[in-house]
């Protein structure tokens, strides 16, 4: 985590970005293919394709970097891969409700920043980032920046989406 800027108009978070060792297990495995490929494989074509393969398999490796943008109308989650961006996610301000820092396995620990929005059509959820924390104190770091940025309370209970779910339950269709 790096916070880029931090202002009453605006706040940048890196939420993940790329490693020293991410690109050492990226090269170790190229240089394994491809002298595995060397070894292996006569023809010089089918080197070459080899090769092209482990490079793709090495580059699967290398983590993306995720970047939160708050400013006073919207929140952006924006993902990049060697400064080309993939994905951008775009939302309202007034409709974030509340971040969570979810498990999403109850056997595994893998933890996921979410950013929960409350819309005239229901609650919707935008994660901040598709690879998965093993600990979860620096999304609980990023969790307390942003409440505080974003001046948002707990939830109460009797507003949380399953107890309206339970409280009011959708008519039987007829």
């Amino acid at each position: 985590m790096k916070i880029l800027s931090k202002t009453k108009d605006k706040l940048e978070i890196v939420i993940l970005q790329p490693q020293t060792a991410d690109f050492l297990y990226a090269g170790a495995a190229f240089l394994a293919g491809s002298l595995v490929s060397w070894n292996v494989i006569p023809d010089t074509l089918f080197f070459v394709f080899s090769l092209v393969f482990c490079l793709a398999g090495s580059y699967t490796l290398i983590d993306d970097t995720y970047v939160l943008r708050m400013d006073k109308q919207q929140v952006q989650i924006e993902k990049t891969k060697f400064g080309m961006i993939q994905y951008q996610r775009v939302a309202h301000i007034d409709e974030l409700v509340q971040v969570h820092v979810k498990n999403l396995h109850e056997k595994r620990q893998q933890w996921q920043l979410q950013l929960e929005f409350m819309s005239d059509f229901g609650y919707y959820q935008m994660p901040c980032h598709e690879t998965l924390f093993i600990d979860p104190k620096p999304l609980q770091e990023i969790k307390k920046i942003i409440n505080k940025w974003a001046d948002l309370k707990e939830m109460p209970e009797w507003m949380k989406e399953e107890h309206l779910k339970k409280t009011f339950p959708h008519p039987p269709n007829i």
